[in-house]
């Protein structure tokens, strides 16, 4: 199996601090990959490095066998950041949001051509909300919103999708349906996606591979050992019970 992105002895300092410290880590093309981990634990700095945002201290950053700046220049990465971009007190439409995406690298708002339509409208079908393409995006669920999101994204056609934290404020039943798009998205379009979340139960439900990181690595592989109580006390500092996620039962 190829790799998408290559991680090898990473280490980033914020003035005085270090916040990666010697990571290594691969992520091999078509895999949903997780990474898990408290807040200030370095998982944002680990996808800006990746994205070629941050310039590490030492080591190295590999995607597709290009640098990030190249595969960034190249298109084949999308990232969907913690924080929305969209100003929600702007009158703008699902579709709107999509195209602001196609847009941004041409400045073509106010200049849509018609191809560009149809690729926002496949992103939003690809997402199941082609039917919300005219609606207002300020009158969207929180789940609905955030495959708009989604779709923004994969408007721009990426080879690699990197999303921080994607289920923030969406409930339960509207996170697990995100999952299961995005296994189907992976599967049908032959995505790599690296997700950051802190959802540690619903990991062993969507992942095939899992981080779990606190400025160093602390775990990597099989999703199920990312759940070992061990491995979260050296994660987290402290004891945590992970909520697993079953579709058959209800959440506690």
């Amino acid at each position: 199996m190829k790799e998408a992105v290559v991680v090898r002895d990473l280490w980033v300092r914020y003035d005085e601090r270090w916040v990666l410290e010697g990571v290594n880590l691969t992520v091999p093309e078509r895999t949903l990959y997780v990474i898990v981990g408290p807040n200030g634990g370095g998982k944002t700095t680990l996808l800006r490095t990746i994205l070629g945002m941050i310039r590490p201290q030492r080591g190295e950053v590999r995607v597709f066998g290009e640098s990030p700046a190249e595969a960034v220049r190249k298109g084949w990465v999308g990232y969907l950041p913690q924080r929305m971009t969209a100003d929600l007190t702007l009158p703008l439409r699902a579709i709107d949001v999509v195209l602001l995406g196609i847009g941004a690298k041409r400045g073509l708002l106010g200049r849509i051509r018609r191809r560009d339509r149809a690729r926002a409208l496949e992103a939003l079908r690809l997402v199941g909300m082609e039917a919300y393409a005219e609606t207002p995006f300020g009158q969207l669920s929180g789940g609905q919103a955030q495959r708009v999101q989604i779709a923004r994204v994969l408007a721009e056609n990426p080879r690699l999708l990197l999303l921080d934290e994607p289920s923030t404020g969406v409930d339960a039943v509207a996170q697990e349906s995100f999952y299961r798009l995005l296994r189907r998205l992976k599967e049908e379009k032959g995505l790599t996606i690296v997700m950051v979340t802190h959802d540690v139960g619903g990991v062993t439900e969507v992942a095939d591979q899992a981080a779990c990181l606190n400025h160093k690595l602390r775990y990597h592989g099989d999703p199920k050992g990312a759940l070992d109580l061990l491995t979260l006390r050296k994660t987290y500092g402290t004891d945590v019970i992970p909520l697993l996620h079953r579709e058959d039962r209800p959440h506690g």
